[in-house]
């Protein structure tokens, strides 16, 4: 069975308005004292900062390599130019 949505399950309490604003104060209340997560301690820095790196190169890479691939779309641009069909 599907857990049920509070507006479903509202209607069967027979709350007041001012009982059902009381209990939604409560529970911003709680949620308000949830501590927020600490960023992680992890010395991973390094590992981070190789890794872009490494993105960088291959981006680099396909910049350049991209000049010398003959695709479809290249090879219908440069017939066109040319003037052969």
């Amino acid at each position: 069975m599907p857990e049920q949505k509070a507006y479903q399950l509202e209607p069967l309490t027979g709350f007041t308005p001012h009982e059902k604003n009381y209990i939604k104060a409560l529970i911003r209340e709680a949620i308000a004292e949830i501590p927020a997560p600490t960023p992680s301690s992890c010395n991973c820095s390094g590992q981070v900062d190789g890794v872009s790196r490494r993105i960088s190169d291959l981006e680099a890479r396909y910049v350049e390599d991209d000049k010398y691939v003959i695709t479809r779309a290249k090879l219908a641009v440069f017939m066109k130019e040319e003037g052969i069909e």
